[in-house]
């Protein structure tokens, strides 16, 4: 071999080397820019997954270790679950012929939850997925349903804290970390929302968008029937351009036909455990017949003490807000700063709202808090409104504290150190997610 030939390999032999080496600096500079523009993303979206981090890690530790839990009518949801399972999407009646529906076990013993037998199926979804293991199932409910809600966050954009601030409260993050049927309707409920101030935000209606919103329109049909109140957001997208868009008409509809449907398969059965079907229409013909006693109700209700109802349990039902939860209810040192850190997030770089947008959200709250006083007149068996509306929950009206959100602009609040007030809000997030834990993760002797 000549010593030009060796020369003219050694050279070839570099230049493959080199070419080689700046493949790898190439691919590694691609991965090196797929990864940049990856934490870029997180950090732009750095409320959406501060929301999940904290959410996960407080809810997964309450799943597996809560001893002092609070889970209105649990047993009556999983017993849901274990029904639709088994393939009865619609409660089964007591053979007795007692009125009660529920589920007829393998040893033909009858199970009764009145308290859930109306639910739709979808909002036991994440449930469904465990295949009966109750804990998997609390697990994928505080997973998924916390997705959703990440995702509204997402979808609303500017106006995304309005969500984000509901969805740290105590009382919202507690619904989630149990199979329930409360967890998918608030969490469908800020989805939808989200999807609303997503659209709110562009200059045309797209088809794209009506899909968006029909789709979670018709699910949104499927949870609380006082969440269908929420399809007056969508007026404002009918004069969206520089013509009435009749296109908005299709998810206006979506969500009350989608409980129209729902409610005709269940019609048999009672709305409460209180209560009989007849019951019920009479309350709600008594309602329809008195609206002056009927909107005596709302004002009685919007003011009555509590504990000057019959109801024993009235109280902790409506303070649940203030202290987390109406089992192991949290005291004031635990809760102020997270109320301190919703006013805060309600505050910082929310943009106003239009004229109209204001006046349909100020009026969709009104009619939140109506449908919702006047669906308990109908279903605890008053048969004639005028008094308080037995049996609300503050829980109830949880779909519709980000709208409020929406109104505080209008007063003209702001902070000027955003990056302060930031750190401030999750230090105060923190500090109430640490003392909840501290209440469900230990034994604490009645004194």
């Amino acid at each position: 071999m000549s010593f030009a030939s060796q020369g003219a390999r050694n050279r070839e032999k570099r230049n493959m080397d080199s070419t080689i080496g700046i493949t790898d600096y190439r691919c590694s500079g691609k991965s090196l820019s797929a990864w940049s523009r990856f934490v870029r993303t997180l950090y732009s979206q750095k409320i959406v997954v501060g929301y999940l981090l904290i959410t996960w890690v407080t809810g997964i530790l309450l799943v597996f270790f809560d001893i002092n839990p609070s889970r209105p009518d649990e047993a009556d949801h999983w017993n849901r679950v274990i029904s639709i399972l088994q393939g009865h999407w619609i409660a089964q009646s007591d053979p007795s012929g007692s009125g009660n529906y529920g589920l007829i076990k393998g040893d033909r013993s009858f199970v009764a939850f009145n308290n859930t037998a109306i639910n739709s199926p979808y909002t036991y979804w994440p449930s469904l997925l465990s295949g009966g293991h109750y804990r998997l199932a609390s697990v994928l409910t505080l997973l998924l349903c916390s997705l959703m809600i990440a995702v509204a966050i997402y979808l609303a954009g500017d106006w995304g804290n309005v969500i984000f601030a509901v969805a740290i409260l105590p009382t919202t993050l507690i619904s989630m970390t149990f199979p329930t049927s409360d967890a998918v309707s608030n969490a469908t409920a800020f989805l939808y929302i989200g999807a609303v101030l997503y659209c709110w935000q562009k200059k045309v209606n797209t088809w794209g968008r009506i899909l968006l919103l029909t789709l979670v329109g018709f699910c949104l049909g499927q949870a609380k029937v006082t969440s269908n109140v929420l399809i007056l957001l969508l007026i404002p997208l009918f004069f969206v351009g520089p013509k009435f868009d009749w296109r908005v008409l299709i998810p206006f509809v979506a969500s009350p036909l989608s409980y129209l449907f729902w409610s005709k398969q269940i019609s048999a059965i009672p709305p409460s455990a209180v209560i009989t079907v007849k019951q019920y229409h009479v309350a709600l013909a008594e309602i329809v017949s008195n609206p002056g006693k009927t909107i005596q109700s709302l004002l009685v209700t919007f003011v009555n003490p509590m504990d000057m109802v019959k109801d024993p349990l009235n109280t902790a039902r409506n303070i649940q807000f203030a202290t987390g939860s109406g089992n192991t209810q949290l005291p004031w040192t635990v809760m102020l700063p997270v109320f301190i850190a919703v006013f805060l997030i309600f505050t910082v770089e929310i943009p106003a709202c239009g004229f109209l947008q204001k006046g349909i959200t100020l009026g969709t709250v009104v009619a939140f808090y109506a449908v919702t006083v006047v669906g308990m007149i109908a279903s605890w068996g008053n048969p004639v409104p005028g008094g308080y509306a037995g049996g609300l929950q503050n829980r109830y009206f949880i779909p519709m504290l980000p709208l409020l959100g929406l109104l505080l602009p209008a007063f003209g609040l702001k902070v000027d150190n955003k990056k302060k007030a930031w750190l401030f809000i999750w230090c105060c997030i923190i500090w109430t997610y640490v003392g909840l834990l501290i209440a469900h993760l230990m034994s604490w002797p009645v004194r």
